[in-house]
């Protein structure tokens, strides 16, 4: 059985739900669907910088939001 820090996703700080359903939405709607992806635009392109706040979240932390709000919808 796992314990809950092997769950946890590397980036030690929770983002804003709202940012990070933008985030993941502006990404679809341009063909960003990789996590990996979207982490490095966030360091390249302004739009994705602005939308994320101007953080830089991990693809960890990305994949498991898009989970979440896969479900969410």
């Amino acid at each position: 059985m796992k314990t809950y820090r092997e769950y946890q996703p590397r980036q030690s700080f929770l983002l804003p739900p709202r940012m990070m359903t933008a985030l993941l939405l502006y990404d679809y709607c341009v063909g960003v669907p990789s996590s990996r992806k979207i982490g490095t635009r966030t360091h390249e392109d302004i739009a994705f910088r602005v939308l994320a706040g101007n953080t830089h979240p991990d693809h960890t932390c990305i994949r498991c939001s898009s989970c979440v709000s896969a479900w969410g919808f």
